[in-house]
């Protein structure tokens, strides 16, 4: 599992619930926060995929999370190796709830089916969605680490 994006930290769980650290590496970096927890990482074409989640401060003083990408490699020290170039997703500022619920995108989940990702997501912390996102259009939008 991905204990955090950043600095990137993996770590191995087995079914007894002992866990140990195999890897410790510079994180991502993006312009949208520090990157945060989300999905379990799917290997795929060689890489270990997962969406993670960062927020940053706006208008009023209220936070607006956006969600992002990143892959890495399969072998210690697993090594992030690369990152969307902007959000993902974006919260929703269209959300008729929106004047008092915070302004959330949180991936959870996702699989990969059919060359497209469905990522399972928290929205405005009142409701859930999943998004689907076509494989070979997220790679268009990711730069090495």
């Amino acid at each position: 599992m991905v204990y955090a994006p950043d600095p990137h930290e993996v770590v191995d769980v087995e079914l007894d619930g002992s866990a140990r650290l195999v890897a410790r590496e510079r994180g991502v970096q993006w312009r949208w926060g520090p990157a945060r927890g989300g999905t379990p990482p799917v290997l795929h074409r060689g890489l270990y995929w997962t969406f993670f989640h960062s927020r940053l401060q706006g208008p009023g003083q209220r936070f607006r999370y956006f969600a992002g990408a990143y892959a890495f490699g399969p072998k210690p020290p697993h090594r992030p190796e690369v990152v969307s170039v902007e959000p993902i997703l974006s919260a929703s500022r269209h959300d008729p709830q929106r004047a008092h619920l915070p302004l959330v995108v949180f991936p959870c989940g996702a699989v990969m089916r059919d060359e497209e990702w469905w990522v399972s997501l928290g929205v405005n912390d009142h409701s859930t969605a999943v998004a689907r996102i076509p494989h070979d259009w997220l790679v268009k939008r990711v730069r090495p680490c």
